[in-house]
C-alpha cells in the first residue's frame, strides 16, 4: 500500500481523476501556489498513482490504475 498522502496530494489526485487529463496549467490555477504543484505532482509519480504525458507539447497529468484503486480503497475507509 502507497503511504499516507499529504491533503494536497490528495486533493490533486482527486482533481486528476475527476478531469481524466489535466494540464500542469490547470492544477496551477486549481491549487492557486504553481511552487508547490511541481513538489506535489513529483510525488504522486514516484508514488506511481499519476503519470505525466505530453500531448501536443502541453504537460498533463493522468491518473494510473493505481492511483484509482488508492482512491476506493481510501473511500471504503
Amino acid at each position: 500500500m502507497v503511504s499516507v498522502l499529504s491533503k494536497n496530494e490528495e486533493k490533486v489526485l482527486r482533481k486528476i481523476a475527476e478531469m481524466v487529463v489535466i494540464t500542469k496549467n490547470e492544477l496551477k490555477v486549481f491549487l492557486n501556489d504553481s511552487d508547490s504543484v511541481d513538489v506535489i505532482v513529483n510525488g504522486l509519480i514516484e508514488k506511481k498513482l499519476i503519470a505525466q504525458i505530453n500531448p501536443i507539447g502541453s504537460t498533463s497529468f493522468v491518473i494510473t490504475q493505481k492511483g484509482s484503486k488508492f482512491l476506493q480503497d481510501l473511500d471504503s475507509f
